[in-house]
């Protein structure tokens, strides 16, 4: 097998590593940042930090842009205006690992847009595969003690996540359509403009109705870490991975946020690896072997 043929995967896990630290980052500064101004911001960094690398491209495609702009106007506000500031409001009220669940369910909700818009049935590994993996993740947040599934609630927070993991997955079916004649920073930088412009009524009546807050320490280092890592470098990932492989293929690999999640505390928090931890991981590594080691001609199944 080629090595150009391991790229995709191996833009799926820098995705899936950065992902994990905006799940932490957005509960860890929750109540010193309004949700809808920390997605603002961290999209204004990525916009000021884009640009000079792609204004020329901008002006050269600009007619691509402008023929194909109801999908980018949609791609635009779904993945970069709608879902991040959906979570952000979520782990206002809920913690990372019930977050980390939910959001497990995406792949399943990939499988079932794909099935609804693109007319893809999910093969039988790649079911085996959700199955797996989910298991894995359920293994790790309940630090297999299934009693802490029992007394599992839904709360507003949760409600608000999975509302941004269906905006997610929605997106990343929908990246199908994304123009390819577009140059890949040319879709990134007009998709991050088209969010920022659509959260700048948000972020104003945030400003107005919202409680006060500071710029601590904290707060610009969460605007800069989330602009930078999980807006501009994990979503070059995830589209061009997406693009390669489909997106029933690179679903599966956002199980690992949890695992990322749980091995950055055991990096920066002290925490240790227990024998749950290990357990999970081998059940989602199965499960992503399941689904993406497997001959299959069509690209996008």
């Amino acid at each position: 097998m080629p090595a150009s043929r391991f790229i995709p995967y191996l833009l799926l896990l820098i995705a899936m590593l950065c992902w994990a630290g905006n799940y932490v980052v957005g509960r860890a500064v929750q109540g010193q940042i309004p949700p809808i101004m920390l997605s603002f911001l961290r999209t204004f960094v990525a916009v000021v930090l884009i640009t000079p690398f792609t204004v020329m491209l901008l002006k050269q495609q600009w007619q691509l842009i402008v023929t194909h702009i109801k999908i980018l106007l949609l791609l635009g506000i779904l993945g970069v205006a709608g879902f991040n500031s959906i979570l952000y409001m979520g782990l206002q009220t809920t913690t990372v690992t019930n977050a980390a669940l939910l959001a497990s369910a995406s792949p399943m909700i990939i499988l079932l847009f794909s099935f609804l818009l693109l007319k893809i049935k999910p093969n039988r590994y790649q079911i085996i595969g959700v199955i797996l993996s989910f298991f894995g993740v359920v293994i790790i947040v309940s630090q297999a003690d299934w009693s802490v599934l029992t007394h599992f609630a839904l709360t507003r927070g949760d409600l608000w996540v999975l509302l941004a993991v269906v905006v997610w997955s929605l997106y990343s079916v929908l990246l199908r359509w994304r123009p390819t004649e577009l140059h890949s920073l040319t879709f990134l930088s007009i998709t991050i403009m088209i969010g920022f412009i659509a959260l700048i009524p948000f972020a104003l009546g945030s400003l107005i109705y919202s409680p006060a807050w500071t710029w601590s320490p904290a707060v610009m280092g969460s605007v800069l870490y989330t602009g930078i890592f999980p807006l501009l470098i994990a979503y070059i990932c995830w589209n061009q991975a997406i693009q390669d492989i489909g997106a029933n293929r690179a679903g599966q690999f956002l199980h690992l946020i949890p695992v990322f999640a749980t091995s950055l505390s055991i990096l920066f928090l002290n925490e240790t690896m227990q024998h749950y931890h290990l357990v999970g991981i081998a059940f989602i590594a199965m499960g992503i072997l399941s689904a993406t080691v497997v001959k299959n001609k069509s690209l996008y199944q």
